[in-house]
């Protein structure tokens, strides 16, 4: 299955992944609608244009929104996958694009983050739908030092699920693309 880049340097760029049940690539009208949202809203204390900006896709998949990211001008786009099979993919694809030196990969359960290097930017999530791990999730990053209150956080769900948002983060927005949502968080 082929994905293309939506926009930014790499617009148009395929990336490539085997297609499975265990995958549900982020839908073009997502991806655009979010990273319009990044660049054209400012979410950003700094500019887009390769200063430190970094990202951090959780629940990674294919890869696609990270390679979003990266065709943005993202410094580092951190992917967290627990299938080996998807981060070889994504892996192959970063290669593929020359992109090796821009990407963190991390196999490994998103529960369990290891320490920051240093905080993320942006952090999009896009957990199995209808699990509620994405709080938890959340929670671990933030312990793990991923999270400061400058972090602008999106959580991809499924329209039926109810986040319970904790008390120490504020939802900033919300928005449903047909049977998906995509929730925006920020730490108090």
């Amino acid at each position: 299955m082929q994905l293309r880049i939506t926009g930014g340097d790499l617009k148009g760029k395929k990336i490539v992944h085997k297609k499975s049940t265990l995958v549900r690539p982020t839908s073009s009208k997502v991806r655009q609608s979010i990273f319009n949202r990044i660049i054209n809203n400012h979410l950003l204390n700094n500019t887009l244009s390769g200063n430190n900006t970094n990202f951090t896709d959780i629940f990674s998949g294919s890869g696609i929104i990270g390679f979003e990211a990266l065709s943005r001008n993202f410094k580092i786009v951190n992917f967290f996958e627990n299938n080996e099979i998807l981060i070889n993919s994504i892996h192959k694809n970063a290669s593929n694009l020359k992109l090796e030196n821009r990407i963190n990969l991390f196999s490994l359960n998103a529960l369990s983050p290891p320490k920051a290097k240093e905080v993320s930017d942006i952090i999009y999530l896009d957990p199995p739908y209808d699990t509620e791990i994405s709080i938890p999730t959340i929670i671990a990053f933030d312990k793990k030092g991923w999270v400061n209150k400058e972090t602008t956080i999106f959580i991809e769900t499924s329209v039926k699920e109810n986040l319970i948002i904790p008390k120490s983060y504020i939802c900033t927005d919300s928005r449903n693309y047909g049977t998906t949502k995509v929730t925006t968080i920020k730490k108090i």
